[in-house]
């Protein structure tokens, strides 16, 4: 392979990572979305809490 050859490959690797990433995460707020509300509020609540950490 030349040069960009391997980086469209790289490219589209990086690409289809995070299609994957972020087709993950629809179906995890899905699965929220099914959750009792007060379950709900505790996912929120706990998300919240790492964003606001990794702010810091």
């Amino acid at each position: 392979m030349n040069e960009k050859d391997e980086q469209f490959a790289r490219e589209f690797g990086a690409r289809v990572a995070t299609a994957r990433k972020a087709r993950s995460m629809v179906q995890q707020i899905a699965a929220i979305e099914q959750l009792p509300k007060i379950k709900q509020h505790f996912v929120s609540q706990m998300l919240e809490t790492v964003l606001a950490q990794a702010q810091q």
